[in-house]
């Protein structure tokens, strides 16, 4: 049963239409990603889930209710921003206790509950500290604990990670990731950044100019692209014209499945081979990545190689390579 329904929702902002009619079905305890360039549409999509804005058409419903026009308060979600918005004049527990009112909670139950928080984040050490003696990622750790320290149904991320250094950016979504199956909490992030939609989620949902261009699990997206949008995207793709193959589409095929060899006869006779100029290489950590120049002189093909292969067949001495493309990974556009 779906947990969280949308159906056809369109936002319009004066003259600018940001949602054409958005309709997804979000299932108890997935983890969501929306990915898609700025301007998408993935933020305002968000913002109409979380109840900061409405929609101008369409519905969404959560386990069932229509909950379209609810105000944030009365849906029981958690948002994290990309600035965090702690409060800066209040300690790490009590910006962890803020939105725990009410009867149900009473001192000691929320005193426990912070408790329960800090060991879960790790941040039992610096309980009374405040917002700017904290690091980008101890504030990304406080603000996930406000968010879920009153139980919510459903997690709201808008890019949580976007600020922090690349290190630290990779810690935590680790971090993120297992929170999140230990709580099994329904979670939907918003992000620009595919390497990060590729690690977290359960299903990505690309979006573009407004739309769902496609939505599946990363393996599908990265591999069996349904558009030449997605392709680029998600991942690094050549996209070729090569008639002399394939003369009524266009051929893409993922840099680090391109085979790379010398030029030898052997090489140059197998099936979807050609002959390349080697045009300059870079070192990207564990493998290099080739530009190589076709001999039609305009056409440049992308190749990962392994740190291995690239300096055994001494690959960077040789001007010319036959590089091949199997037609197994092949994507058709």
């Amino acid at each position: 049963m779906s947990f969280l329904t949308i159906e056809h929702v369109v936002k319009d902002y004066q003259q600018y239409r940001a949602l054409h009619g958005i309709s997804l079905s979000i299932t108890q305890g997935e983890f969501i990603c929306f990915l898609g360039p700025s301007g998408c549409g993935k933020t305002s999509l968000l913002n109409i889930i979380a109840g900061l804005n409405y929609p101008d058409m369409g519905k969404v419903s959560c386990v069932n209710e229509d909950i379209t026009y609810l105000t944030p308060a009365k849906r029981n979600f958690g948002v994290v921003f990309q600035n965090y918005a702690l409060f800066p004049n209040l300690t790490v527990s009590q910006n962890i206790s803020y939105g725990l009112r009410g009867k149900e909670w009473t001192t000691a139950r929320i005193s426990d509950r912070i408790d329960e928080l800090l060991n879960l984040i790790g941040l039992t050490h610096i309980a009374q500290r405040f917002p700017l003696e904290l690091s980008g990622g101890q504030q990304q750790r406080v603000a996930l604990a406000r968010a879920i320290a009153n139980r919510p149904q459903l997690l709201l991320l808008d890019e949580p990670l976007s600020a922090l250094d690349a290190k630290v950016r990779v810690q935590l979504r680790h971090e993120l990731k297992q929170l999140q199956r230990k709580l099994g909490i329904t979670v939907i992030m918003v992000t620009h950044d595919q390497e990060e939609a590729m690690a977290l989620a359960d299903r990505i949902v690309v979006m573009n100019d407004g739309r769902i261009e496609q939505v599946g699990v990363p393996q599908a997206l990265y591999f069996n692209p349904t558009s030449r949008f997605v392709a680029e995207f998600v991942g690094s793709m050549n996209i070729l014209q090569l008639p002399q193959w394939n003369a009524n589409k266009t051929i893409g095929v993922r840099y680090e499945q391109v085979k790379v060899q010398l030029a030898t006869e052997l090489a140059l006779a197998q099936e979807y081979t050609l002959v390349a100029r080697l045009q300059g290489y870079q070192l990207l950590g564990a493998f290099y990545r080739l530009e190589l120049l076709l001999s039609d002189q305009t056409t440049i093909v992308y190749a990962d190689v392994s740190c291995h292969q690239f300096n055994h067949d001494g690959l960077a001495n040789q001007t010319l390579l036959a590089i091949t493309i199997p037609m197994l990974a092949w994507c058709l556009f």
